[in-house]
């Protein structure tokens, strides 16, 4: 087609030649859409490739005989552009790649049993392949989009990804960018593979950075408001993250001591999140218009005067680096070690930022931030990412928590209220009561010698398999009774002694099961019933009738019950076998009712003989405290107070009836007529764990029916029990 390639090669070679006989070829690209607006990339590569003037290596175009007179110029055989364009392919193994990545995520559907879903897959599969036999040259955008429309509709209507994110099959291999400024000197972008950073790579030492700013005073603390380009602020900026992984040991270490992790707080970044914001920044209609907030960690690299700040780039330093097999030096600002030398940190905005720079009309665009001096203190600095992120429930429920206790952040919420006062010490009882409960969790997590050592979870980037509790389940199920028996009633009780005394507990617990083949309390990874995050709650919650009953066999005394008074208080619980299939098939499973099931039952055999095992696990006994764990609760007796029949608005009734022992709480009441018709009903819980009572008011039925009947129905996990009190007008 010489008609459309000859003004194509000769608007390439006017554009060349005014910029030094080379250019990258986007920037060829956007020049020559300004003047011939059909131009796609494909017919560019054809005009290259049939031009004797002209040519491509990597993503540089050249005159021809501009190559040998450019020798700065370093072109990296395996360098690929992080963003070259929304429906583009980087080149043949980008293809691949996305073919490969979409046979994953359909991989599920081709299993399942609906036909027409799995037609349709199939159908979108083969067009995916199909588009795989092509160069990626030979790709021009209009079909891609059309498949990719269909493949993000299918995935919506199916839930198949979680949304598809053009370009994420890309964050296995390590990506660079075209070549572009920082300052005064040539800078690339790498995207390791995997990798949740950026590095920049220079080939000589790049000078200082200048921004405009201006400074706020805020209660005699000053910060700064600028503005600057996406590249520079990615360039100068690390961003203090958790690890990718750690122990729940370690984590509780942090817990404990807040000067371990101090740089090492923040979430860890979402790569699927950064890459949907370079496909964002792509386009000219996008904005960024909230501010990153910054933290100068370096001060003697970041120096501010007459309403400015300049940054001192000189720390990189000169390194060997290694690429294909292939050996340079350049200056980098991730050293190999994977430590991050940059002197700001990027506390709020981090997806903004390493997603912008990923884009090449994204980098360059200017935006508003926020600057914190050194002087403003790094705690002052991160507890005002927590407020905004913790408050605005931006951080998961692991770092949320950890957050509001490591840098003390009040809450409208008593469960998460972790104030202190100008002391430093937790300003409520809630607090104290939260504090306490974390950092007890973190006591004896980080103990060897406790049961629950290195068995608790604190952050999503512990290990999901080995724990037994969440520490977000352990502050909302304990710091109820630790506030009433260790806070508001004991004197001089101290975290210590806390700590202490409910070690006793659980190692009590475990003890009660040593001698077993079984035990009940595993070390290993392998878990017993009693073990899983949704049943250890119950030894949580039935601590307090534990902690009581064994103060009623001491007989007085004082001081911090020990392990073994614990022990005698559990015998009860002695011969359950947590390892029994069909407790695993009464109890197991999620939910609220299995737990509160089990709950019932642990706390009513408080105190009971030590039943057999045989006695344990069988329904033979309704409502025997320490026995039957698969029976349902025995019938109740109906106590009626009040009037004997209602014939006046003003009259009412009372019903009360007596928790059967190892029912749930909780109490159905139905007013029926004798053709079994519901009247009425509602719920009562047991207002002392025993006794649960309903009250109604007079309502026409009373004057249709002579005879009426109210219903109690207590129940548990393994079915319900029905009362029935018949009620006559005389």
């Amino acid at each position: 087609m010489p008609d459309i390639l000859d003004p194509l090669k000769t608007q390439i070679k006017n554009y060349l030649a005014q910029h030094d006989g080379s250019a990258n070829i986007f920037e060829v690209l956007r020049n020559v859409e300004s003047e011939i607006e059909w131009v796609s990339m494909l017919y560019i590569n054809q005009a290259i490739t049939s031009s004797r003037e002209l040519v491509r290596q990597g993503n540089t175009v050249f005159l021809q005989q501009e190559i040998t007179e450019k020798p700065e110029v370093h072109v990296e055989k395996a360098a690929r552009p992080l963003f070259p364009g929304e429906w583009q392919f980087i080149d043949d193994g980008d293809v691949g790649d996305f073919k490969r990545w979409m046979e994953e995520r359909f991989q599920n559907y081709l299993q399942r049993n609906n036909a027409k879903e799995k037609e349709e897959a199939r159908d979108l599969l083969e067009k995916v392949r199909l588009l795989s036999h092509y160069h990626a040259a030979e790709l021009d955008v209009a079909t891609v989009e059309a498949l990719w429309d269909e493949l993000d509709e299918f995935d919506k209507a199916y839930n198949l990804n979680n949304g598809l994110v053009w370009g994420l099959w890309r964050i296995e291999r390590e990506r660079i960018s075209d070549s572009y400024r920082i300052g005064n000197t040539e800078c690339q972008l790498i995207y390791p593979a995997n990798g949740t950073t950026t590095i920049h790579e220079y080939r000589r030492q790049p000078g200082k950075l200048k921004w405009q700013v201006l400074p706020v005073e805020q209660e005699g603390a000053t910060f700064y408001i600028g503005v600057a380009p996406v590249k520079e602020i990615d360039a100068v900026s690390a961003v203090p993250d958790l690890p990718e992984s750690m122990t729940c040991e370690r984590a509780a270490k942090r817990v404990l001591d807040d000067q371990i992790g101090l740089n090492e707080w923040q979430r860890q970044l979402s790569v699927k999140r950064r890459e949907a914001i370079m496909q964002f920044m792509e386009h000219s209609e996008s904005v960024l218009a909230n501010a990153p907030l910054l933290f100068v960690f370096d001060d003697e690299r970041v120096t501010f005067s007459n309403r400015s700040v300049e940054i001192d780039l000189s720390w990189l330093v000169k390194q060997s680096i290694e690429r294909n097999g292939q050996r340079y030096e350049a200056y980098r600002d991730v050293i190999s070690e994977g430590r991050d030398n940059r002197p700001l940190w990027l506390i709020d905005g981090q997806h903004r930022i390493r997603g912008g720079a990923g884009s090449k009309r994204g980098r360059e665009v200017a935006i508003p931030i926020i600057i914190f001096p050194k002087d403003f203190k790094l705690k002052n600095t991160a507890k005002i990412f927590a407020e905004i992120n913790t408050l605005q429930e931006g951080l998961d429920e692991f770092h949320s928590l950890f957050m509001q206790h490591r840098f003390h952040i009040p809450s409208p919420n008593v469960k998460r209220d972790f104030r202190v006062n100008e002391d430093g010490e937790p300003s409520t009882a809630d607090s104290q009561a939260n504090h306490w409960s974390y950092e007890l969790a973190a006591n004896l997590c980080n103990d060897s010698r406790s049961p629950l050592f290195d068995r608790i979870r604190f952050l999503k980037q512990n290990e999901s398999i080995k724990p037994v509790v969440k520490a977000t389940q352990w502050v909302d199920f304990s710091r109820s009774w630790i506030k009433s028996i260790y806070v508001e009633d004991a004197f001089g009780s101290s975290l210590e002694s806390c700590t202490l005394e409910i070690g006793n507990y659980f190692k009590a617990f475990e003890r009660l099961y040593a001698d077993k083949p079984n035990p009940g309390w595993s070390r290993g990874n392998r878990k017993s019933l009693i073990q899983g995050q949704t049943h250890f709650i119950a030894l949580l919650l039935a601590y307090p009738r534990v902690r009581e009953h064994a103060l009623i066999i001491r007989e007085g005394g004082s001081g911090l019950l020990n392990e073994p008074e614990f022990h005698t208080a559990m015998l009860a619980w002695r011969n359950i076998d947590w390892w029994d299939r069909d407790m695993e098939a009464a109890f197991g499973g999620g939910g609220e009712k299995p737990r509160r099931s089990l709950l019932a039952w642990l706390q009513d055999a408080i105190g009971a003989e030590p039943g057999k095992r045989t006695e344990i696990h069988n329904d033979t006994h309704q409502s025997e405290a320490g026995r039957s764990l698969f029976a349902k609760p025995a019938e109740c007796e109906i106590e009626r107070r009040g009037n004997n029949w209602m014939t006046r608005r003003a009259d009412f009734m009372t019903f009360r009836a007596e928790r059967p022992i190892n029912a749930l709480p909780t109490v159905r009441w139905e007013l029926e007529d004798l053709s079994g018709t519901e009247i009425e009903s509602g719920s009562a819980v047991c207002r002392d764990g025993h006794i649960a009572e309903w009250k109604i008011r007079y309502s026409n039925a009373w004057n249709r029916h002579s005879e009426l009947i109210m219903v109690a129905k207590w129940d548990n996990v393994n079915g319900a029990s029905t009362t029935q009190l018949k009620l006559r007008r005389h």
